[in-house]
């Protein structure tokens, strides 16, 4: 399996198919990123048409928010997205090792996305991490800051039974993590295999 491409088919409740666009060539350096904007627009495959006719590809498309959310993983994880903007004579933007994510849907609903949006996004952002490694921690550490990752963003705007601040999570929540890192595990395997 291809080290630079998130495998297909479903995982942590994401549907990954690959739908290569063209890239921006080689990174340039920086630190690494995880960018994340809305399509101010609907429907994944529509909005893979404007960004291919754009010519403005992002390394991944997310429709999150239902079961099976789909994910179009358009570019490879060694080569620069082209979703940034880059006016001439400005740093670098696309080629400045950022991972670039566009999430299916508008700005002004961000406000009230509920949890199993913020789920979907963590299990992707966490994926992500398992290939490119984008969190900042030792390798013996990873598996624990993934899930931690994909939890925080649940908690980030779970509503009540879930989570409020400053109180301990509910057993969906935990049920997700618990699922997470199972699937962690199964993920890595496959990654293992020839």
């Amino acid at each position: 399996m291809n080290d630079l491409w998130l495998p297909e088919g479903r995982h942590w409740g994401l549907n990954i198919e690959h739908r290569e666009l063209p890239n921006a060539g080689e990174f340039t350096g920086g630190g690494h990123k995880l960018v994340w904007h809305t399509t101010e627009g609907g429907g994944i495959d529509n909005m893979w048409r404007v960004l291919r006719d754009k010519n403005a590809a992002p390394h991944f498309c997310i429709d999150p928010g239902g079961g099976d959310a789909p994910v179009y993983q358009c570019i490879p994880l060694n080569r620069a997205a082209r979703a940034l903007e880059h006016p001439a004579g400005t740093p670098e933007t696309n080629r400045a090792n950022a991972i670039q994510v566009e999430i299916i849907g508008f700005a002004k609903d961000a406000k009230d996305w509920g949890h199993v949006i913020y789920r979907d996004l963590g299990a992707l952002a966490a994926l992500i991490d398992l290939k490119d490694q984008i969190l900042p921690v030792s390798r013996g550490e990873r598996g624990h800051a993934v899930v931690e990752l994909a939890a925080t963003l649940v908690q980030f705007r779970a509503r009540p039974p879930l989570a409020r601040p400053g109180q301990a999570a509910g057993p969906e929540k935990i049920g997700f993590v618990e699922n997470m890192a199972e699937e962690r595990e199964r993920f890595g395997r496959q990654m293992r295999e020839p």
